[in-house]
């Protein structure tokens, strides 16, 4: 298995794992949405940005994880169309990735990235407790 499928897998796997951090600063957005946008610390302090957007009464959740190479504000469309569907929606700039720091495409470790999205996931089970999540990923090529 190569190392982007290792990800992928280690991405879904993440879902049920790890322990509760709060993320992102809260701001209104709209009148049935509140909007999530800012910063927290992943692995070796490392400033991720994420954003979201809550639907009051969602269906459910959508987490979305750009793939490599790419930023979360490729995805605003779909985010968008998710939000109109009833899912809360939220995604992060992987490190090293749009407006995350880190070096550019050349973490450390690829584990770094499944422990930065763990923290997140976990903090957005704390904000809808009890909703099914969801991941849509870019599949990797090779």
């Amino acid at each position: 298995m190569n190392n982007l499928t290792k990800l992928f897998v280690l991405i879904i796997a993440s879902l049920f794992l790890v322990q509760a951090q709060g993320v992102c600063a809260q701001s209104e957005y709209g009148l049935t949405a509140k909007s999530y946008e800012g910063y927290f610390r992943g692995v070796g302090d490392v400033k991720i940005f994420c954003k979201g957007y809550r639907v009051e009464n969602s269906k459910a959740i959508m987490v979305i994880v750009h793939g490599f190479g790419e930023h979360i504000g490729k995805y605003d469309g779909m985010i968008k169309h998710f939000k109109q569907m009833g899912l809360s929606t939220y995604a992060l700039d992987h490190r090293g990735h749009g407006l995350s720091d880190g070096p550019r495409w050349n973490p450390e470790s690829f584990d770094y990235y499944i422990d930065d999205l763990k923290t997140y996931v976990d903090a957005i089970k704390k904000w809808e407790p009890e909703k099914k999540i969801f991941m849509l990923g870019q599949q990797p090529r090779g």
